[in-house]
């Protein structure tokens, strides 16, 4: 098992790797095809590296001096340690180890992770009488520690493999829903049809850590920022990509020894104000609607509708 994962999770640039892993690499660019294969997995010095390998370039190039018998028992070895996941066709990987080392791009984390510019072109929907952007936002704060190490790995791992797929075929996201992966967080979008038309719904996934220092990003947090587009004259979001992130997080927490996360909804009015964070729990998730407070001292009060998925 050590041999098989050492050929995978590793250093992408070839001066930090022995002579084998080196002559290995030069072998497998022989073949142009190939070569496409390992950059895009491991990167180059223009690109980063995808963290998706492909069975051919595993089990034809990196394993190609271990037994090939014993290649699927590796696989499933490697599955089991969460070291990776198939994605939808199975013949490709997710690799969580080797996503690049950087944050998301800018356009999903900036001005604000709460109000990224790729969000600008969401929807209007309308709740009861108000009309607002179709944008939710949630942050999981840990309690009292730091996220277990490889949560964030695995939780990605999670939201590419068939298991987290709705069964619903109405509901369905593909795995291949994943646009950026990064170790500090993802990006995911699907397309599907609601209301009597077409929409996108985008969901980021990201981490925030003790160094930021803006009073609405906690400290070892997770944030779920998720938005809906209308790709046609008219449409409706069911949240379906947001939904399925929070509950694989939700999920992970309760398998978790020790782990204690806060569910926390945030509002923004009208005027693109951020109001107080209000934390969600089992007594009030089902409240029709939630009181938030403002940072002048003053409440208003919201529809549930706004802020959560709808219950119904």
């Amino acid at each position: 098992l050590i041999d098989a994962i050492k050929y995978v999770i590793r250093e992408p640039c070839a001066t930090n790797v022995n002579d084998d892993v080196r002559k290995m690499d030069a072998r497998i660019r022989q073949n142009a095809q190939d070569g496409d294969a390992l950059d895009r997995f491991l990167g180059t010095k223009q690109t980063q590296g995808s963290g998706v390998l492909t069975r051919h370039l595993l089990t034809h190039h990196l394993w190609q001096d271990l037994n090939a018998t014993q290649h699927n028992m590796l696989l499933e070895l490697m599955e089991i340690f969460k070291l990776l996941r198939p994605l939808a066709d199975k013949d490709t990987f997710l690799v969580p180890a080797m996503l690049p080392q950087c944050e998301l791009p800018v356009e999903y984390v900036t001005p604000d992770w709460w109000r990224p510019s790729k969000a600008n072109d969401s929807a209007i929907m309308q709740v009861e009488d108000v009309a607002c952007p179709a944008k939710m936002r949630i942050m999981y704060q840990v309690l009292g520690g730091r996220l277990p190490f490889g949560f964030m790995s695995e939780l990605q791992v999670r939201l590419a493999q068939s298991e987290c797929v709705d069964q619903n075929e109405e509901h369905h996201f593909a795995p291949e829903a994943a646009v950026v992966d990064r170790v500090s967080g993802s990006v995911l979008s699907v397309a599907y049809t609601r209301g009597g038309g077409a929409v996108r719904e985008w969901a980021i996934l990201s981490q925030a850590h003790s160094g930021e220092a803006a009073a609405d990003k906690a400290s070892n947090s997770l944030r779920v920022m998720g938005w809906a587009e209308v790709l046609s004259r008219q449409g409706a979001t069911d949240w379906r990509l947001f939904r399925r992130v929070l509950q694989a997080i939700e999920g992970m927490a309760q398998s978790a020894p020790g782990l204690s996360l806060r569910k926390m909804a945030f509002y923004v009015d009208a005027r693109g104000k951020l109001a107080k964070p209000l934390e969600i729990t089992r007594r009030n998730e089902a409240r029709q609607v939630f009181s938030f407070a403002l940072e002048d001292g003053g409440k208003i009060v919201v529809c549930h509708d706004l802020v959560l998925p709808s219950l119904s």
